[in-house]
């Protein structure tokens, strides 16, 4: 049971996080948009490696 909300919660977080990105995305400079986008590509694979 512990597990599930600790779940949810990581959830919610990386929900208002993305929200917050994609607020924040128009005022990047290029050097910041680069980041971001590594950020978001090493999330993704983290992601592909504990689904299976």
């Amino acid at each position: 049971m512990g597990l599930i909300v600790l779940f949810l919660v990581a959830i919610g977080g990386m929900v208002y996080g993305l929200f917050k990105a994609v607020k924040a995305v128009p005022n990047l400079t290029t050097k910041q948009f680069i980041l971001f986008l590594l950020l978001l590509a090493a999330g993704l694979v983290v992601i592909g490696i504990l689904l299976p």
